[in-house]
């Protein structure tokens, strides 16, 4: 057998179709590519996006199980990002709740399901471990408002430090 009789019977023991679009460099062919995008569209198909809500008292209930989904995820969270030494799960707990919360004025059902969608996507990211340690605490264990040691921050017992704060700088 030649070379190239070993690479195309070769190619037909692979699975793929015989006939045109075979090429002598050994590379894949128009039909390999194919049936490979194929493939991902066929993976993509499984990926189950839920319906949009119907009505307030529908997207209400899935901001709800959304909750119970994300309380039921603190444990696997806390043992993966080692946080136990960092904050307690109530406190995450109160922290999901104050994410949740921050949209709580939001009264269109599809702005809440795309919301839904984005929390669904961050929990997937976080229990995958998609982020670091530090993206965790930063972003959920002190938060925007800073750490509570600088919250407390005495504004100078000295005269100086309170002309100071006081000023323009």
């Amino acid at each position: 057998l030649t070379t190239t009789t070993k690479r195309r019977s070769h190619l037909r023991t692979g699975g793929e179709r015989e006939g045109g679009g075979e090429r002598e460099g050994g590379g894949r062919t128009y039909e390999a590519k194919r049936g490979q995008g194929e493939e991902m569209a066929f993976t993509m198909r499984a990926v189950k996006v839920p319906p949009n809500s119907a009505s307030m008292g529908e997207a209400r209930h899935r901001v709800f199980d959304f909750f119970r989904q994300a309380c039921r995820a603190i444990p696997s969270i806390m043992e993966i990002y080692n946080l136990d030494d960092v904050v307690t799960p109530a406190q995450l707990r109160a922290s999901i709740s104050q994410q949740i919360r921050k949209n709580q004025g939001v009264s269109d059902p599809k702005v809440i399901d795309m919301l839904l969608f984005n929390g669904m996507e961050e929990l997937n990211n976080i229990t995958e471990h998609a982020k670091q340690r530090h993206h965790i605490i930063g972003q959920y264990v002190v938060g925007h408002k800073g750490l509570v040691q600088d919250l407390e921050k005495d504004q100078g017992s000295s005269e100086f430090l309170k002309k100071f704060y006081t000023s323009n700088y």
